[in-house]
């Protein structure tokens, strides 16, 4: 039996989201792509629709970005949170906030492939 997994993709749109949603669209573990435009949506999102791994991206502002993070970890501590980040300090905040991966944006391409799959196998079991 084939399993899938729900992702949220927190970001502006733009081309930063719409490439992420066309590399998860190439993922068979993943179902569905789900999207919000701010952190507000997104915990909305997290709480509604139980997402099993959540994108954000370091184009919100950074105290939403922290915010976001510590409220889903909260409410959801099994719920995997990749950040894309801007910088090493963003990094450190991020996993600081309760961050699974905080990946630098400039490096994403082989980073973000194997942490999602990664953690896409691991929810899976």
């Amino acid at each position: 039996m084939k399993q899938s997994t729900v992702v949220l993709i927190a970001a502006k749109p733009g081309i930063m989201r719409n490439s992420l949603q066309a590399y998860l669209r190439t993922l068979a573990q993943v179902s569905d792509i789900l999207l919000a435009d701010d952190a507000l949506d997104a915990f909305r999102i997290v709480c509604a629709h139980n997402p099993a791994l959540m994108i954000v991206d370091a184009d919100l502002a950074e105290s939403e970005i922290l915010g976001l993070v510590r409220q889903a970890r909260t409410e959801k501590p099994r719920l995997r949170i990749v950040a894309l980040v801007e910088s090493m300090r963003q990094r450190q905040m991020s996993l600081a906030a309760g961050a699974d991966h905080g990946l630098l944006k400039g490096f994403l391409d082989e980073q973000l492939g194997q942490t999602v799959i990664n953690d896409l196998q691991k929810e899976l079991g």
